[in-house]
């Protein structure tokens, strides 16, 4: 797992690939994330956004780090998936250790749900989860 508060995570991501990401997934919704998850990308690689920020939120990107190496900056809406592929591809794929998704979750109890918005939005957190009682 790559810490971005103890390293470079662009540089570690390169290296871990031998030069840049397929895919990479922006689900934070912080701008400097954003702009990591174009930076790993190796030629010709997509940035799927599903990190929702506030409105008017906006993000700096190298536009020739896009243009040169033909790399993607794609939206995600819930219903880009099909999810009797997605998901059991996803299952396997967490089965495999490939897609750790407990190591980005922090869960809260329903009534901490106030803590859980605040520190979503600061950043604090990856992926704030709720749980029911």
């Amino acid at each position: 797992m790559i810490n971005g508060r103890d390293t470079d995570a662009v540089e570690a991501i390169r290296g871990i690939t031998q030069g840049g990401a397929d895919f990479s997934i922006e689900a934070t919704a912080s701008p400097t994330v954003l702009r990591q998850a174009v930076d790993c990308l190796a030629p010709m690689g997509v940035a799927g956004v599903i990190g929702a920020p506030a409105m008017g939120t906006e993000v700096t990107l190298d536009v020739n780090t896009i243009l040169t190496a033909g790399r993607v900056v794609h939206g995600i809406v819930e219903g880009d998936s099909i999810p009797d592929v997605f998901l059991p591809r996803l299952i396997t794929l967490w089965q495999q250790g490939r897609f750790p998704v407990e190591r980005i979750m922090t869960f809260y109890d329903f009534d901490e749900i106030e803590q859980a918005a605040h520190d979503a939005e600061s950043g604090s957190v990856v992926k704030a989860v709720l749980r029911m009682s």
